[in-house]
C-alpha cells in the first residue's frame, strides 16, 4: 500500500510540475525613437551644431547616467567620471532636450523606470 502512495504521490507531484507555466517573464527596456544609431546621430549633430563640440575630439569614454521615465522623459542625468564642466553642461542639456523615449515595461508589461547609462 505504501508503494502506491508514493508512486501516485511522485505521479502527482510531474503532473504538477509540467502543467507549470515554463515562460520566464520579460522586460522590455527603454528605446530610443529611432535605434540606438538615431541616437548616436542625434548626439553627434546636436553637439556639433549647438555647442561647437566634435564628440570625436573627446578621447576618454563617457560614462552618462539617466533615468527613463515610465511616460518616456529622461531624468537624473549626470556623468558618471570627470569631464569638463562645459562638457558636462552640454550632456545635460542635450539629454533633457531629446525626445521622449519608448518606455521600458515591467514583467507585468507596465511601463516602468529604468536606469540607463550611455556610454560615449
Amino acid at each position: 500500500m505504501k508503494k502506491y502512495i508514493i508512486i501516485l504521490t511522485c505521479w502527482i507531484v510531474s503532473l504538477w510540475v509540467y502543467g507549470q507555466d515554463q515562460k520566464a517573464p520579460s522586460v522590455t527596456f527603454p528605446d530610443y525613437p529611432g535605434g540606438y544609431n538615431a541616437l548616436k546621430l542625434y548626439l553627434y549633430h546636436h553637439f556639433k551644431d549647438q555647442y561647437k563640440i566634435d564628440i570625436n575630439q573627446i578621447h576618454d569614454t563617457l560614462y552618462i547616467e539617466f533615468i527613463v521615465e515610465a511616460d518616456g522623459s529622461t531624468t537624473s542625468i549626470h556623468c558618471l567620471n570627470k569631464v569638463t564642466p562645459e562638457i558636462q553642461n552640454a550632456f545635460q542639456e542635450t539629454i533633457e532636450h531629446m525626445p521622449k523615449w519608448y518606455p521600458g515595461k515591467n514583467s507585468s508589461g507596465t511601463p516602468s523606470r529604468f536606469r540607463f547609462v550611455l556610454t560615449i
